[in-house]
């Protein structure tokens, strides 16, 4: 084999540092390039209005089932080959990367081909026609390899590479609703930067690899995926709706209220998800080398993610009206209502990661994790058809919410299989602690602005649940080894 197989194999894996490391390097790329995200969000909204913000989530509404038909599952399939057995590493490298583009050529005349055939406005249609070029290089992005090697700060470079580009691009071709066919095509410049940046990368680190692809064996990949892939299908399924449904029922400007929050929330959402992508090797390593190791490890993740999200739900209740103009401007003042209401699902999404991604995905039970989603979907496609026509945005923001508590429940009853991890005691205290920190929010906002609350208003949740023991030294001590990167009680954590 042309890669070093001895430094591969003995590659240390698994240990609460190195998920330190990895959580922290990639927070800081992805945190930068989030907060680029987020400027252009709000730049957007302004700029385009309600309207024309409508016409963009449409075209990437169908532009993601585009990406799903590009991928079909071998992204998260790939992390988890290459983190459980990085000695094949070139095998796998060769043949993940062949079929992904052969999948993404596809993709691109399929989303193409239906962009032709549909009934959407010009605008859309072109909006979708030139965001299909850009599923052309999903298939040599190969951000997966280096999360299954646990490369992660390179993934942050090359994120905010994309970010960067995008951003440029659009603030300086975006003045104007009639400027919006540049949105596809910033996103393209940003998406060839970062992959070719990934790949240079690749070959400086391996610099003896060879690209061998073995043709006899996509059939394999794509049976494999196929549990998998049909999840993520139903998956994107049920994202893409609500907005292709409001479209339908609602008209464009429907669909920009419902987007400007869903977006909004989606920063939050890709940090909570970035936080899962650095955890994915680890479990599967874990699962497959020393299973005895991840429930305790578990445990500690569930109770973080608990504490990290239910102040963020529950303050976003009380100050989210204030967030959402502050940011979006007062043209999305509609989209209030929405925005509180989509806080919830960080919960729930929350719980869901520990469940379904982390015990049944990493776990390699792909039909399990199947199950898991047909329930969300089913939830979702139900609530979206009984309440977008009538309830309009409010009513996908709540099917939304509804259809993941459905599969946060149903997550939670297929892993008691493998591991039994107690939360009902965890969420008393931060639910507590929150409750003061709305109080405390609430009388603070008659005399003093949102941006100077929301640092006080966490002060008294943390104040509040070390008081309650919703923080003990356990929780400390673990906090310390992580972040100093010390061995110490690796073997549960």
């Amino acid at each position: 084999m042309s890669v070093d197989s001895e430094s591969i194999r003995h590659a240390p894996v698994s240990v609460a540092g190195n998920v330190a490391k990895n959580f922290i390097t990639v927070s800081a790329g992805n945190f930068a390039s989030q907060a680029i995200g987020f400027f252009v969000v709000a730049y957007l909204a302004r700029v385009l209005g309600p309207q024309s913000y409508g016409q963009v989530s449409l075209a990437t509404a169908t532009l993601a089932f585009g990406a799903y038909f590009a991928d079909l599952g071998l992204h998260t399939l790939g992390i988890r080959s290459v983190a459980q057995d990085r000695t094949r590493l070139e095998s796998v490298v060769s043949n993940y990367v062949a079929l992904k583009v052969i999948l993404a050529v596809m993709a691109t005349l399929l989303v193409t081909g239906f962009a032709f055939v549909s009934r959407l406005s010009e605008t859309v249609q072109t909006l979708t026609l030139l965001y299909a070029i850009t599923l052309l290089f999903t298939g040599v992005y190969i951000d997966w390899v280096f999360t299954g090697l646990q490369r992660m700060e390179f993934i942050g470079v090359a994120r905010i590479l994309s970010y960067l580009i995008y951003a440029a691009i659009v603030f300086l071709t975006v003045h104007s609703p009639q400027d919006i066919v540049w949105l596809p095509l910033s996103v393209l410049t940003g998406q060839v930067v970062s992959a070719c940046f990934l790949l240079f990368v690749f070959k400086r680190n391996y610099p003896v690899f060879q690209f061998k692809p073995e043709p006899a064996s996509w059939v394999l990949l794509l049976r494999q995926a196929l549990p998998l892939s049909a999840s993520l299908l139903i998956i994107q399924f049920y994202i893409s709706l609500p907005p292709l449904l409001l479209g339908w029922f609602q008209g464009e400007t429907a669909v920009g209220y419902y987007s400007g929050a869903w977006r909004l929330e989606q920063i939050l959402h890709g940090l909570l998800g970035l936080f899962f992508v650095t955890l994915y090797p680890v479990a599967a390593h874990r699962w497959k080398h020393s299973p005895d190791t991840i429930q305790p490890f578990l445990e500690k993740v569930l109770k973080l993610i608990l504490i990290l999200t239910i102040p963020i739900a529950m303050g976003g209740t009380v100050m989210g009206g204030q967030v959402l103009t502050s940011v979006l401007g007062a043209k999305f003042a509609n989209s209030i209502l929405p925005f509180q209401i989509l806080l919830w699902n960080l919960v729930a999404v929350g719980v869901n990661g520990t469940f379904a991604q982390l015990v049944l995905m990493m776990n390699g039970k792909q039909k399990e994790f199947l199950w898991v989603v047909s329930v969300g979907a089913v939830v979702s496609i139900l609530m979206d058809l009984l309440l977008i026509p009538t309830a309009g945005y409010i009513g996908a923001a709540v099917a939304w919410v509804l259809a993941e508590i459905a599969v946060c429940f149903s997550s939670y009853w297929l892993a008691r299989r493998y591991v039994t991890l107690a939360f009902g005691g965890v969420l008393l205290r931060p639910f507590a602690a929150s409750a003061l920190m709305i109080l405390a929010c609430w009388i603070l906002l008659v005399w003093i602005a949102w941006e100077v609350v929301v640092p006080i208003g966490g002060l008294v949740y943390l104040i509040g649940l070390i008081a309650m023991g919703g923080l003990d030294r356990n929780d400390w001590a673990f906090a310390r080894r992580v972040l100093l990167n010390e061995r110490g009680g690796e073997s549960s954590g």
